[in-house]
């Protein structure tokens, strides 16, 4: 039963890898989503990098609004 319950935890917290394509910094985005929210976005250099990760993932249908 302690396996099962470790398995779901790993499920429930997913890490995505996006290249941001809104400024010319081209900055590489690396998001942790936990339970249908963004809880980090790191690697990126300024506040748009931020925003695109979470249209992205909208988008995709990952996280919901």
């Amino acid at each position: 039963m302690k396996t099962s319950l470790i398995l779901v935890r790993m499920k429930m917290k997913k890490k995505y890898k996006f290249k941001c394509k809104t400024c010319s910094n081209r900055c590489k985005l690396k998001i942790v989503v936990k339970d249908g929210t963004i809880k980090s976005v790191k690697g990126n250099k300024c506040r748009r990098g931020l925003q695109f990760a979470y249209r992205k993932m909208i988008r995709k249908g990952i996280v919901k609004e």
